[in-house]
């Protein structure tokens, strides 16, 4: 037969501690996890939208490097590119 404290055993130690040696309350470690989580996925978050926010930012000042029709067209206005190439 089994009563509540068979197999728990308590001693201010939690089983499977992370830092061995140093006394958490309980419920720490799992706020430092959500916590550390959390900050991943913000880091995540704004390094996409500001990547995001960059890029808009460099197209609507016209920044954005010229495409390939773009580089053809000025070099023929220029002379540099012949048309029968």
């Amino acid at each position: 037969m089994l009563t509540v404290g068979d197999g728990v055993r308590y001693d201010g130690e939690v089983p499977g501690k992370f830092f061995p040696g140093i006394d958490l309350p309980q419920g720490v470690m799992m706020r430092t996890i959500v916590s550390a989580l959390s900050f991943l996925v913000g880091l995540g978050v704004g390094l996409i939208g500001g990547a995001a926010l960059l890029a808009y930012a460099y197209q609507a000042a016209g920044l954005y490097p010229p495409d390939d029709a773009t580089i053809k067209f000025i070099a023929r206005e220029r002379g540099w590119l012949r048309d029968d190439v």
